[in-house]
């Protein structure tokens, strides 16, 4: 199983929380910790948030094509 560090913003309105569920049903993850920004909320973006995730599979670029820095912590 994958850890991995994901931040971004969130993006269609969404919540970060509703925006990283979307994300972990592809990579069969869960949600260990969210952090949203409250300070960094842009107009027409969304609010940013970090947050770290437990996946049994990592496709980075999936991540990336939502426009949400992913990196892997540890590996399995």
């Amino acid at each position: 199983m994958y850890t991995i560090h994901v931040q971004g913003k969130a993006a269609f309105g969404a919540t970060p929380s509703n925006y990283i569920a979307d994300m972990l049903r592809y990579d069969q993850g869960h949600l260990i910790s969210i952090t949203p920004s409250e300070n960094d909320q842009v107009p027409n973006v969304g609010q940013a948030f970090e947050a770290i995730i437990q996946c049994d599979r990592f496709t980075q670029d999936r991540w990336h094509s939502f426009g949400l820095g992913a990196g892997i912590i540890n590996n399995p």
